[in-house]
C-alpha cells in the first residue's frame, strides 16, 4: 500500500504572502483579464519579488487555478447558507435562490466572471472548473 504524505498547511507567514499573491491576482484580472496577467505584473501588484511568486506558483495557469479555486470556495459557501423552507414550494424555488446565489457571487467578483466565463483557452483553469464543478 503505497501512502502519501498529507499536505502542510503553509505557515502563517507563507499564507499571508500567498493571500498577498492572490489577492494582486484578483485585482489585475478584475482590471485588466487573462491575457495581460504575468508573473511580473502580480509581483508588482503585490509589491515583492518575482522570485516570491514563482516560489509559490511556478506559472500564470498555476496561479489561475488557486484563483479559480477561491471561486469555487465561495459557491461551496453559499450552497451552506441556511434556507429558509418556509418560503419553498417547489424544487424550482431552491433551484432559482441557488441560482441567484451563484449569480450574485459573479456579480459582485469580476475576476470570477474572467476566470468562469471568459473564454481565455486555458486548459488548466478550464479543467480546474470542471473538476470544482463535479465537487460541488
Amino acid at each position: 500500500m503505497t501512502r502519501t504524505a498529507p499536505l502542510r498547511k503553509p505557515r502563517s507567514r507563507s499564507q499571508a504572502r500567498i493571500d498577498s499573491i492572490l489577492d494582486a491576482a484578483r485585482t489585475l484580472l478584475a482590471a485588466e483579464g487573462v491575457a495581460s496577467l504575468s508573473i511580473y505584473s502580480v509581483a508588482d501588484k503585490a509589491q515583492i519579488p518575482p522570485s516570491s511568486v514563482y516560489h509559490f506558483f511556478a506559472s500564470v495557469p498555476a496561479l489561475l487555478e488557486a484563483l479559480t479555486a477561491d471561486v469555487h470556495a465561495a459557491f461551496r459557501a453559499c450552497l451552506l447558507e441556511p434556507i429558509d423552507h418556509e418560503r419553498l414550494s417547489s424544487w424550482r424555488d431552491l433551484s432559482r435562490l441557488v441560482e441567484q446565489r451563484m449569480l450574485d457571487i459573479y456579480g459582485e467578483d469580476a475576476a470570477a466572471r474572467q476566470l468562469i466565463l471568459a473564454q481565455h483557452g486555458l486548459t488548466e483553469v478550464t479543467q480546474a472548473d470542471r473538476q470544482h464543478d463535479i465537487e460541488l
